[in-house]
């Protein structure tokens, strides 16, 4: 069983939640709690409260890609779990332009917390997981 909650995205049917351009998912399996995604602010933290979601209960992050509207809210996801480690291609704090010359990366306080795993093209974190980038 796979159970997918989206903590935060550009659109919601519940007035309650707030929404950013960006993404962040919870995912729960078997064994495991994921984030994936934390969204361009740490707003979707406060959707994760209001969903009635202990954050700190997730063992495992993951950063899709190096874009800010995945990966800057990972600061304020450290705020709440003490724990969990981020795993990332280990091309992700490459340089990221937009197509008018922005820098649209991911926060280097990321790149800067101790928890980043950084993978290649195939990494298996357990039995359960791998990651392919």
């Amino acid at each position: 069983m796979i159970e997918i909650t989206v903590l935060i995205e550009e659109t919601s049917e519940n007035p309650q939640l707030i929404t950013e351009h960006g993404l962040s998912l919870l995912i729960k399996t078997k064994n495991h709690t994921i984030l994936f995604d934390a969204g361009q602010t740490g707003r979707f933290t406060q959707n994760a409260k209001r969903l009635g979601i202990d954050l700190s209960a997730v063992d495992i992050a993951i950063l899709s890609h190096a874009h800010y509207d995945h990966a800057n809210g990972f600061p304020d996801f450290f705020k709440h779990n003490s724990h969990a480690l981020v795993y990332a291609d280990k091309h992700v704090f490459g340089k990221c332009l937009s197509s008018d010359g922005r820098d649209i990366g991911a926060c280097p306080e990321l790149l800067n917390s101790g928890r980043l795993i950084l993978t290649g093209d195939e990494y298996a974190i357990d039995g359960e997981l791998t990651l392919f980038t």
